[in-house]
């Protein structure tokens, strides 16, 4: 519910900043779409209360991810731009097979249904007449859903967590209104944390916990209004 309300608090602000920046100067609105590889690194932890042990282990997952950002970008010397966005993006369905410290059998399972909404801050520098690099980074949250099993009991868990977000990369202007952008996205994307239970529901049995972190690297078109 707080992270939630957390994120209704962010988009507001970030729209709230849209509209005053747009009241106070001759800046930019742009539409921004991403595409891009997700580098997922899963990390187990939690104690198994049936079989006694503490659940370990990583799983690294490759997919894809795409994302849309609303933005608006100000000039703030000759060189250097600010870019306030906001942006969604989702990712890609990702399967793991965790093992524990005493497995009978591995954890097997899905992270699906995943997304963040952030409100991102950039500071583009001129390197040349038609190229940029910048810094940055976002705040926001991450939604996801987790289900595992190692078929003696069984994990689920629909939920929201803090994310944050830091990220570089260098920019090419195509058109005077239209960049191409390859960049770099470091996302801490929170963790999972469940309780486990007895295959059928017949009883508690501890608790698993995934930690996500992603790295990706990003596509962006980003067209900017005349």
């Amino acid at each position: 519910m707080y992270i939630r309300l957390f994120a209704f608090l962010a988009i507001l602000l970030t729209s709230s900043s849209f509209t005053s920046l747009s009241a106070q100067d001759s800046g930019r609105a742009y539409l921004a779409g991403s595409v891009g590889a997700d580098f997922l690194d899963m990390s187990a932890s939690g104690f198994n209360t049936i079989g006694n042990f503490t659940n370990t282990g990583h799983e690294y997952e490759t997919n894809e991810t795409w994302g849309l950002a609303l933005g608006y970008e100000k000039c703030l010397t000759r060189e250097l731009q600010l870019r306030l966005e906001l942006e969604g993006r989702s990712f890609g369905d990702s399967y793991f097979s965790l093992p524990a410290s005493q497995p009978v059998a591995d954890y097997r399972g899905a992270m699906t249904d995943r997304w963040t909404v952030m409100t991102n801050l950039w500071i583009d520098k001129s390197v040349s007449e038609n190229f940029e690099i910048y810094a940055g980074g976002g705040i926001g949250v991450s939604i996801f859903e987790m289900n595992a099993t190692d078929g003696i009991v069984t994990a689920r868990r629909n939920d929201a967590d803090f994310s944050y977000m830091l990220g570089t990369g260098v920019t090419c202007k195509l058109l005077s209104n239209v960049e191409l952008d390859f960049g770099y996205r470091y996302t801490d994307l929170g963790k999972a944390n469940s309780s486990l239970s007895l295959v059928g529901g017949q009883g508690p049995a501890g608790s698993l916990d995934i930690d996500m972190d992603s790295s990706q690297l990003m596509l962006t078109l980003r067209v900017f209004r005349r």
